[in-house]
C-alpha cells in the first residue's frame, strides 16, 4: 500500500532529523532521570530503615522507639539494599536506560550518514578523477586548464556573495575559495605560505585535513574540513587563476589540483 504524501514527507522528515530528535530526546531524558533519582532518594532511605527493623527483628532484637531500633539494627548488606531501594529507584532506571539508547541511537544514526556522505563523495572524486584524467589525455593539459579556468570563472560570476569579503591580514588582493565559494583578501604569496606550511605538517605528521589550510588563512572552518584532508602519498598543489568577480573586482581564485579526500588519514 503506498503512503499518501503527507506521510511521505513526514516519514522523510523523521528520518533527516532523527539524530537532532533523538538527541533532543537524551538532553530531556538526562533532566528527567535525574530529578526521578533526586525524588526516590528519601523513598529509598526509608525502605533501607524498614528492612534494617525488618533483619534485626528477625534475628530477635527488640528496641523501642523507632530512631534507636534503627541505629541499633545491623547493616544491610550490597544484596540487601539493592534488594531494599530498587523499587524506588526502577523509574529513574528506566529513564536512564531510554536516555542511553537515544544517545547510542543518534550516535549510530550519525555514523551510518556520515559513511554514506563519504561514500557518495569517494564515488564523486573517482568520477571526476577518471573524467579529468580523460579529458587532459583527450585535449591536452593546456586545453584542460583552459576549460578549467572557463568553469571557475562561470562558478565566479554566478556567486554574488563578493559583497561580504572575509578580511585577512588587512591585504587588498580579493580571492576566491573555489571549494566553499568564499570571498576572501590575502595575497598570492600568503597562500603560498599556508601550502609550504601544509606540505610541512604533512611531512611531519604524516596528514593533515582541509580546515588546517583555511586556519593558515584566518579563515573559519567548514563542516567538511574535517572530514577531508591529505596525507604524504597525496599532497596537496595550490594553483591559481584570474577572474572578475560579479561587480567587475578582479579575482584570484584558488583550488587544488589534487582535491582533498576523505580517506586522508589511510596511507
Amino acid at each position: 500500500m503506498t503512503l499518501p504524501l503527507w506521510a511521505r514527507v513526514s516519514k522523510k522528515q523523521l528520518v533527516d532529523h532523527s539524530p537532532t530528535i533523538l538527541s533532543g530526546l537524551a538532553m530531556g531524558g538526562l533532566v528527567a532521570t535525574v530529578a526521578l533519582a533526586i525524588r526516590a532518594t528519601p523513598q529509598a532511605g526509608r525502605n533501607i530503615d524498614h528492612a534494617r527493623l525488618v533483619k534485626g527483628r528477625e534475628g530477635g532484637q527488640e528496641v523501642e522507639g523507632r530512631d534507636d531500633e534503627v541505629k541499633e539494627m545491623p547493616k544491610l548488606t550490597v544484596v540487601e539494599t539493592v534488594q531494599a531501594t530498587w523499587s524506588a529507584y526502577l523509574p529513574a532506571a528506566i529513564s536512564g536506560a531510554a536516555t542511553l539508547a537515544c544517545i547510542i541511537g543518534a550516535n549510530q544514526i550519525g555514523l551510518r550518514q556520515k559513511a554514506a556522505l563519504a561514500g557518495a563523495y569517494v564515488l564523486a572524486e573517482n568520477t571526476f578523477r577518471a573524467y579529468k584524467d580523460e579529458v587532459i589525455k583527450t585535449l591536452g593539459e593546456k586545453k584542460e586548464r583552459e576549460v578549467n579556468e572557463r568553469v571557475t570563472e562561470r562558478e565566479v560570476q554566478a556567486n554574488k556573495t563578493d559583497a561580504q569579503v572575509i578580511i585577512v591580514g588587512g591585504e587588498d588582493q580579493l580571492c576566491y575559495d573555489k571549494y566553499t565559494g568564499r570571498y576572501f583578501r590575502s595575497t598570492a604569496e600568503k597562500i603560498r605560505q599556508a601550502e609550504i606550511e601544509l606540505k610541512t605538517t604533512i611531512l611531519k605528521d604524516m596528514w593533515c585535513d582541509h580546515n588546517y589550510f583555511y586556519h593558515l588563512l584566518d579563515l573559519e572552518d567548514v563542516v567538511l574540513g574535517e572530514a577531508l584532508g591529505w596525507n604524504i602519498d597525496h599532497m596537496p598543489e595550490v594553483f591559481f587563476s584570474s577572474h572578475l568577480s560579479p561587480n567587475g573586482t578582479p579575482c584570484l581564485s584558488v583550488e587544488f589540483k589534487y582535491l582533498p579526500k576523505v580517506d586522508y588519514l589511510k596511507y
